[in-house]
């Protein structure tokens, strides 16, 4: 129902909570992460195994470090860690014989191998991203949240409780309630899926890009003039290939008559020379 799993500086809040019905015995089943390991993509890299615990009279259960300072768990979990710089998939199932460390997918093409638990109860994806924005990594889930920006989101909840997953935010907290109902009563005015409270920029932007890390939204940076934008791709200037440190993109160096010979859009000046004749 909500999972953080980064934060800016120390993750000690790192928590999922789980919603169901009240009463519900958890007995066989266990919260697990699929990402990437040393035998590459499709690695079981997480194991909580959530037998003898029980879904609380309020129907959620939160699980967490006992570092957290944006609540109080109602299970601490020694050692808590999820990865959060690439793409993983979270699952909650049962009857798991598959154990730590496990490669599910070895031939790394987003099918897992085979059956590794009885039945599943539930899935999200966090979904990464290359500089350029393009998705990578490989999912085990059709329930997909992010990127945000070049990364997998450091917070997702759902709205209301049990329905679609937002993405929060990576800087603050404002938006986390483990062991609460979802703070789900915000405003989004753009439209982009991101409550106001944690959205970096008051125009849509789903993705909540931000090349520069300052904070701010390249859809605003750019409507703004913070950031130039010479090629008209949406990418700040500032974000672009710049080879010889002139504050222009090489692209834009190139199409204002920057010498470029081979025409591989890399300026003449930043090529070898070996001779040093400038070509």
């Amino acid at each position: 129902n909500e999972l953080r799993i980064d934060q800016a500086g120390t993750d000690n809040d790192e928590y999922v909570e789980l919603i169901g019905e009240p009463g519900t015995v958890l007995d066989g089943y266990s919260y697990i992460v699929i990402g990437d390991g040393t035998g590459g993509l499709g690695v079981l890299e997480t194991v909580i195994d959530l037998t003898g615990l029980v879904i609380a009279d309020d129907g959620l259960l939160s699980l967490g470090k006992v570092e957290m300072t944006v609540g109080t768990p109602d299970v601490i979990i020694a050692g808590l860690y999820f990865e959060n710089s690439n793409t993983v998939t979270h699952l909650l199932v049962e009857g798991l014989t598959a154990i730590l460390g496990d490669d599910l997918d070895i031939e790394d093409d987003g099918i897992l191998d085979g059956s590794f638990w009885v039945s599943e109860a539930d899935s999200v994806g966090l979904q990464d991203a290359d500089p350029d924005g393009t998705p990578n990594g490989l999912l085990y889930t059709d329930t997909v949240v992010g990127p945000n920006g070049f990364y997998p989101p450091a917070h997702i909840f759902r709205c209301p409780d049990g329905g679609d997953w937002m993405m929060g935010s990576f800087d603050s907290l404002a938006m986390d309630t483990p062991g609460e109902p979802n703070n789900c009563d915000g405003t989004d005015l753009d439209g982009d899926g991101v409550f106001d409270l944690v959205d970096n920029c008051y125009l849509y932007n789903p993705d909540q890009m931000d090349c520069n890390d300052n904070g701010i939204g390249d859809v605003c940076d750019l409507d703004e003039g913070v950031s130039q934008d010479c090629n008209e791709n949406g990418v700040p200037d500032e974000c672009e290939a710049d080879c010889d440190g002139n504050g222009i993109p090489d692209e834009c160096d190139i199409a204002n008559g920057a010498e470029d010979c081979d025409g591989n859009g890399i300026l003449d000046i930043c090529e070898p020379d070996c001779n040093e004749n400038g070509v």
